[in-house]
């Protein structure tokens, strides 16, 4: 769930601009995807899939990837359309001799792709969006290219809530507070380098309110949602009810939500109701003597 693979299979080509147009050879490279997670219906997050990208954004730089990078190709940012069978073919040629690493992403790049192999800061609050990306280093002329596309953001998938025995709840609130909301991407590494800009609080409005023993989700595609990785915050306010008992509470926790993972976060509605006990002390008989007149 946490990585989706796109195999892109660079057969030929690669056009590298004016410095070595004389260099061109005649077949561009073309591209195919597969094993990509599947598609359910019911997510208020359209996963990414081979024959559901539509198209990958790719770059490319000679050499090997580095802190001292070749300049980048005339590739930056080059749209490559994926048809449904999870096939496609760019317009780009491979020079005449040389390597190449390929940097290859489902969102536009123009904008945000550094020199580095980096993004430029990306601000994200948090929302519904999947991106995925992948590198591949120093590839030979003309060889078959693999990349794997991995999933960038943390996904908080669900929230599943249950009370202590006895009890049953009913949930008042949610919200989700991401720590993260700004972040540099590196493709070579598929890692952030986050900065502390903590977000505002996210309200989720459930649509199953009532909780029992029994773990139960407060509306899966309500939760659904993506974040840069780090933690967040979930807030739940709710209402306990025991015989004879009923109180309001508000309680937190922070949750680190790992990149790349579809994660289901399960908690218990605690209270601090106290039953009603007693404790039974029986007077004993007193003994006495008793003197009475017959007439």
């Amino acid at each position: 769930l946490s990585v989706a693979a796109l195999m892109v299979a660079c057969n030929k080509g690669l056009d590298m601009g004016d410095k070595v147009s004389d260099k061109l050879s005649d077949t561009p490279i073309t591209f195919s995807l597969m094993d990509m997670d599947a598609q359910v219906s019911t997510k208020a997050i359209t996963d990414i899939t081979s024959t559901n990208i539509g198209s990958i954004y790719v770059s490319a730089s000679s050499g090997t990837a580095g802190s001292a990078e070749a300049a980048w190709s005339t590739l930056n940012n080059s749209a490559v359309t994926i048809n449904p069978s999870g096939s496609g073919t760019s317009s780009a040629y491979w020079p005449a001799s040389g390597s190449l690493s390929f940097y290859a992403t489902s969102w536009s790049i123009a904008k945000t792709i550094a020199a580095s192999g980096a993004t430029s800061a990306v601000t994200y609050a948090g929302g519904t969006s999947d991106h995925v990306a992948g590198f591949a280093s120093a590839v030979a002329n003309k060889s078959s290219v693999a990349i794997t596309m991995n999933h960038i953001y943390s996904r908080l998938y669900d929230i599943k809530l249950a009370t202590t025995a006895g009890a049953t709840a009913t949930v008042n609130s949610v919200s989700v507070t991401p720590a993260l909301t700004k972040g540099t991407y590196t493709f070579r590494t598929n890692a952030w380098t986050s900065t502390s800009t903590a977000g505002s609080a996210i309200s989720i409005t459930p649509t199953t309110t009532a909780m029992t023993t029994t773990s139960t989700s407060i509306g899966q595609s309500a939760v659904d949602r993506t974040f840069i990785p780090g933690n967040v915050t979930i807030s739940v306010t709710y209402t306990i009810t025991r015989s004879g008992f009923s109180k309001q509470y508000t309680k937190s926790a922070i949750v680190a939500l790992p990149q790349g993972q579809k994660s289901t976060v399960t908690a218990t509605l605690s209270d601090d109701a106290s039953p009603i006990s007693f404790t039974v002390t029986v007077t004993p008989w007193t003994t006495g003597n008793i003197n009475a007149t017959l007439q």
